[in-house]
């Protein structure tokens, strides 16, 4: 049975891009509504649905917003699209019950992938703010740490906990190259390990 998916929004144009989208999808479009409106939402559904939220507002509504439904619809898997780029903003967001967050500028592969890994279980975070943050949390720019561009793509699936063999699988190559990406990235950072990487990460409060 199809997934459930709502949006709520309060930008028209975005709102139509999403159910021209998502009505020629695998997903059962349930259409758009405004945030005030939440009525709509089966609160007495068992089964799991999707909600895209698009909000603009300042950073504490937005977080209060969320509370209220992560209270009100515990089995909706909430996706938040929103401008805010600050970490410790975005990890609030997480620890109120979102389980995916990215950027409003997000293209609609990239949209959809993430909504399939909302069904599997798993969490997504826009690759765009994963690289962000590494370079500021870990003091490097991108010119410091002169990595390729497949280097940048192999770094951010490491930070999401990806596997040498999913990382591979995930950017079509080898096991290998993916494992030889991953020895060039701790030796450009200058960490011993993955888990020196992860480590200072968690240190810096990623």
């Amino acid at each position: 049975m199809p997934t459930p998916i709502y949006a709520i929004g309060n930008t028209p144009l975005f709102l139509l891009g999403l159910e021209k989208l998502f009505c020629a999808s695998a997903y059962s479009w349930q259409g758009c509504f405004a945030p005030t409106d939440t009525d709509f939402l089966p609160d007495e559904e068992p089964a799991p649905f999707l909600v895209i939220l698009q909000l603009a507002g300042p950073y504490a509504a937005n977080l209060k917003y969320i509370q209220k439904m992560r209270r009100q619809y515990p089995q909706a898997l909430l996706f938040l699209l929103c401008d805010d780029d600050e970490a410790k903003h975005v990890k609030s967001f997480f620890l109120a019950g979102i389980k995916a967050y990215a950027l409003p500028t997000i293209d609609p592969d990239t949209l959809c992938q993430a909504l399939q890994q909302l069904t599997q279980g798993q969490s997504f975070i826009d690759p765009r703010l994963s690289q962000q943050w590494i370079r500021t949390k870990m003091g490097f720019s991108e010119e410091q740490l002169s990595l390729t561009r497949r280097e940048r793509e192999v770094l951010n699936l490491i930070v999401e906990e990806y596997t040498t063999r999913e990382i591979a699988e995930k950017l079509y190559i080898s096991p290998c190259t993916a494992e030889t990406h991953r020895g060039n990235i701790i030796q450009k950072m200058g960490v011993r390990n993955t888990a020196g990487i992860v480590r200072e990460a968690i240190r810096l409060g990623w």
